[in-house]
């Protein structure tokens, strides 16, 4: 059982108070029993397996520095380099808030297994901490120097301490989740909240899934908390409700919105990806420079005015959801999505753009010319609405951002950012783009376990459906035997979807090295591909 909490001092250790009574170990914690760690580990005690059960204070660990050496935690100047940031999924991505890495704890590194089991809270960082947040309590803050808090994931702002429990996290993934929710905190957490009984567990072997059902459960759109976009860029798992199959009880049954800190750094998330059009010379916002601009709804490639519109994404490590639109003295860019609704509602449209912008919704403009930002509610129409913003930048680098609430500081749940409307097949004589049935290879290739590390091989496995429809991906040995499903449920087209592979059979049982296909099964058409494991 190993904690990193640094609200105490472990008993009998050389920097504790010798009047102190408890600590988190032995405190008994009357809402759960009246039970304590201490207590736990002692009811297993001699048990028939011959298992050791045993507490490690991460406060307290061992940590290693890039070469392997060891420093005890009474060591503040280790002399060796921190580890670099891994990239155990092979995505590209490595570190969010240091490029030089982390020292890191032994106990994490050498662990055969990681369950994480966190509470349900509230926070007034990442908006909720549950899965991820738990790795803050594996800074090894003695590393850096006598303090005995983990303040040194806050020095880069306290914005950026998700991207730090990011690059933590990915030392040692979760291998299973298991997040308590008997108990949960509401308000101003995670300390300073109020206490919410809920009698719910969410457990799960995709801890990006899983975090993603928590947060619904507690009033959260997923994509709203930044930190599942960092783990999502970095392979770990989907926070993409289309892509979650929940088992049990339904999420709107146990589902109980907690009320949201007062303030929330990192969140709710804007639109990421847009298609952009420009730069224009001009020191007006007023002119059409697209020749009926308001009108205009672009796909990737097309050009306006020797301009083509281009896909472009925020920078996640450093602008959540801010879009850079570069540098420049009186230049003009042009930013489009679609927002596609399930419903006709009433949402609050925020938008900001260096130094003024233009925002029209279906071809209506939302605001007057001489304003850089926009607070306004609008009304969604139900299926497909075109979102056009326009931005002037007098000096320097250009920027914007766009946000969609609810009266609850949400994403509304049911609507979608889509760069291609999918329910447009002729526009004119002008034959759209169509949604394609695709299976591509799988990513890595061999997928090898990956060095240093112990556990599976893992893999991930992306395709694209050109119609809605019961979807099925499995895959099978070179004879033919089937050896798991990896989907098996009606799903909808226009989305692009990612399925992890672990190297183990539907019984939960690891296969040997080989070659394997994995096949694409939806109306009536399959695709199918070979991958390798190496072991």
């Amino acid at each position: 059982i190993a904690e990193g909490g640094a609200e105490w001092h472990k008993l009998g250790e050389s920097n504790t108070d010798p009047n102190q009574e408890h600590d988190g170990w032995t405190a008994h914690w009357e809402p759960f029993d009246s039970m304590s760690y201490v207590d736990i580990v002692n009811e297993f005690q001699g048990n028939e397996k011959g298992i050791i059960v045993d507490i490690v204070d991460l406060n307290y660990d061992d940590y290693v520095d890039k070469d392997g050496a060891v420093y005890p935690w009474t060591e503040h100047s280790p002399s060796g380099d921190p580890i670099p940031v891994p990239d155990p999924n092979g995505t590209g991505v490595t570190w969010f808030q240091r490029p030089e890495g982390f020292y890191v704890s032994r106990t994490l590194l050498e662990c055969d297994k990681l369950i994480n089991i966190p509470a349900m809270k509230t926070h007034d960082i990442p908006g909720e901490t549950t899965i991820f947040k738990q790795y803050v309590g594996t800074y090894m803050q003695n590393a850096y120097g006598g303090g005995w808090g983990k303040g040194g994931l806050h020095v880069f702002g306290n914005d950026k301490v998700p991207n730090g429990f990011m690059d933590l996290y990915s030392y040692r993934p979760t291998d299973y989740a298991v997040v308590e929710g008997i108990w949960g905190v509401e308000g101003n957490g995670p300390q300073t909240g109020d206490d919410v009984k809920l009698n719910v567990i969410v457990a799960g072997g995709d801890p990006v899934a899983t975090e993603a059902v928590t947060a619904q459960i507690m009033g959260f759109n997923p994509y709203d908390i930044y930190h599942l976009h960092l783990a999502a860029a970095k392979g770990f798992g989907t926070w993409d409700m289309n892509q979650i199959e929940v088992v049990g009880r339904s999420i709107q049954e146990v589902r109980r919105p907690f009320r949201k800190p007062s303030s929330w750094a990192t969140g709710p998330m804007g639109i990421v990806r847009w298609l952009v059009n420009g730069p224009y010379e001009g020191t007006s916002i007023d002119p059409d420079y697209l020749n009926g601009e308001a009108g205009i709804t672009p796909e990737e490639g097309d050009v306006s005015n020797g301009h083509v519109w281009e896909v472009a994404e925020c920078n996640l490590r450093d602008d959540r959801s801010t879009l850079s639109l570069g540098g420049g003295s009186g230049v003009i860019n042009y930013a489009f999505t679609w927002i596609k609704s399930d419903s006709q509602r009433s949402v609050y449209l925020f938008a900001k753009g260096d130094d003024e912008l233009k925002v029209w919704l279906n071809g209506e403009i939302l605001n007057e010319s001489g304003k850089s930002s926009l607070i306004k509610l609008i009304t969604l129409n139900e299926g497909w609405n075109a979102l056009l913003v326009k931005v002037l930048n007098t000096v320097g680098e250009s920027s914007v951002e766009v946000k969609l609430q609810d009266n609850d500081r949400n994403t509304p749940m049911g609507i979608q950012y889509l760069l291609v409307n999918t329910s447009r097949v002729v526009e004119g004589n002008k034959l759209l783009k169509p949604l394609s049935f695709k299976l591509s290879q799988n990513y890595p290739n061999p997928f090898p376990r990956t060095p240093g590390r112990k556990g599976n091989p893992t893999t991930w496995i992306y395709f694209e459906l050109a119609q809605p429809g019961h979807v099925t991906l499995t895959v099978y040995n070179v004879i033919g035997q089937k050896v798991r499903t990896l989907v098996d449920k009606n799903l909808p087209a226009g989305v692009n979807y990612s399925v992890w592979w672990n190297g183990k059979d539907d019984l939960g049982r690891n296969v040997g090295s080989g070659i394997y296909l994995y096949r694409l099964t939806s109306n009536g058409r399959t695709l199918t591909r070979k991958m390798m494991l190496l072991r």
